[in-house]
Parts: C-alpha cells; sequence; structure tokens
C-alpha cells in the first residue's frame, strides 16, 4: 500500500513538473456574430455594436477598440460596454455603443476577447464612414393634386 501510495505522489510531482502547457493556455476565445447598427451612420448617431463571444476557460475581458480616420493615435474604447452572462458561462452577449462622430469620419473598430488563462482574440475588422445628416423627406401635399 506504501509503495502505492509514494508511486501515485510521484506521479502527481512528475506531472506537475511538465512544462507543457495544457490547452487552457492555447485556445483562444471564439467572436462571432458580430453586428452594428444603423448600417447607414448619420453625423453624430451612435452605433450600437453586438456580438457572441464563447470561451471553454471563461474570460479576462471583452472589448471594442476603434480609431477614427486609420490614425492610431485615436484608438479608443468606448464608454458604454457590457457584456451578459454569468462566470460559469462559456458564451457572453457582448455590446457597446461607439459616440456620434462628424460626417466623413471613416471609423474603424475590431472586438477583443481575452480568455481567463490570457490567451486573446480579435475580431475582424469593421468600418463605416459617417454620412451627411440626411434631409427629411417632404410630406406629400394632398393640395397639389
Amino acid at each position: 500500500m506504501k509503495k502505492l501510495l509514494i508511486m501515485a505522489v510521484a506521479a502527481c510531482c512528475l506531472a506537475a513538473c511538465n512544462k507543457e502547457l495544457g490547452p487552457e493556455y492555447k485556445v483562444a476565445p471564439v467572436i462571432s456574430g458580430v453586428t452594428f447598427s444603423p448600417q447607414e451612420v448619420h453625423a453624430g448617431e451612435n452605433v450600437h455594436v453586438s456580438a457572441t463571444v464563447t470561451s471553454e476557460y471563461g474570460f479576462t475581458g471583452i472589448s471594442i477598440l476603434y480609431s477614427l480616420n486609420e490614425d492610431p493615435e485615436t484608438t479608443e474604447e468606448p464608454k458604454d460596454q457590457v457584456w451578459f452572462g454569468s462566470e460559469k458561462d462559456k458564451s457572453k452577449n457582448y455590446k457597446a455603443t461607439i459616440e456620434g462622430q462628424k460626417a466623413g469620419t471613416k471609423v474603424t473598430f475590431q472586438i477583443l476577447a481575452v480568455s481567463a488563462y490570457s490567451v486573446y482574440t480579435f475580431s475582424e475588422v469593421y468600418e463605416y464612414t459617417v454620412q451627411e445628416e440626411s434631409e427629411p423627406e417632404p410630406m406629400p401635399n394632398p393640395e397639389a393634386n
């Protein structure tokens, strides 16, 4: 019995000395279902971004990074970010708002997700250009007929 116990302890010690890391240190979160609205953005209009992020090993963070006119100096994080789900969930619904910009501004954004084991991934890059304020459609004049 002692011999078996000593062998079990030795096996555990050898396993603890294993320098190869498990999959939790290699598997990145998956970002899917990224949407933003409105699709046609006008001056001063906020853009709402949502996505689903999954990870077998939990999360330490989900964020959206965006830049204006492809200037890396203007990379910002939105103020209104929310992720829904509990710590035991392997999937989170993420929502953020990009504040309204001036007409002609090109906004480029992507989502960053970091697992509980510091493995990170970025979504593909999304972009839109802010349009001029749209003119309201004229109301039909019933007396013109």
